[in-house]
């Protein structure tokens, strides 16, 4: 059980479940709030594509290696024109799809969420823009081999003799864009 928390984690208790949420609630459109006590808030249009906040990258990174229960955050739908956020010029303003992979990773932190398996089969269904997201240390051996051959994450590590942090926040990030599936898992193997 105590190796569980280094290999596993949950998506819903992190940053990674509060910006999926905020998602979620703008997919018909609209403006989400992302706010924890006392820092910056995160605003969220899906429709739009953008994320606006004043955060710094260091203290967000900070805010996602954190679980939720340690650190409350809110998220509220707001009504309000889009428009008032910011402009394109605006500092601010962040592209949806960079900071989604961007918290993906650090609230991944080197592990996958909870039920993955860690034997199936992983099937890349199409490539990352590599180029214009945060970089993970071998990405495009691991993007290649899920490409040609699937395989499950341990068997990915070995094969292409990289630490498995790698190939697992690979993989989380991949995941929040749904750009993998996983195939059928050995039965013998028991997942969280």
């Amino acid at each position: 059980p105590s190796g569980q928390a280094q290999l596993f984690f949950d998506p819903a208790q992190t940053m990674l479940g509060i910006f999926r949420r905020a998602l979620k609630q703008t997919a018909e459109g609209g403006i989400a709030k992302i706010e924890r006590q006392g820092a910056h808030p995160i605003y969220v249009g899906n429709g739009l594509r953008f994320v606006s906040t004043p955060m710094p990258e260091a203290y967000l990174r900070a805010v996602c290696a954190r679980n939720i229960s340690e650190s409350p955050i809110d998220v509220v739908l707001l009504d309000v024109d889009a428009k008032t956020l910011g402009v394109s010029e605006d500092p601010r303003l962040r592209r949806l799809d960079n900071m989604l992979w961007k918290i993906s990773l650090w609230s991944s932190r080197g592990r996958v969420p909870l039920g993955t398996s860690l034997s199936a089969p992983v099937r890349l269904r199409s490539w990352p823009n590599i180029p214009r997201l945060m970089t993970v240390p071998h990405e495009m051996r691991i993007a290649a081999l899920w490409l040609k051959e699937p395989s499950g994450l341990l068997e990915t590590a070995q094969k292409l003799g990289v630490p498995c942090r790698y190939v697992f926040a690979f993989y989380t990030a991949c995941q929040s864009f749904d750009l993998v599936e996983q195939q059928v898992a050995a039965q013998s193997e028991v997942t969280p």
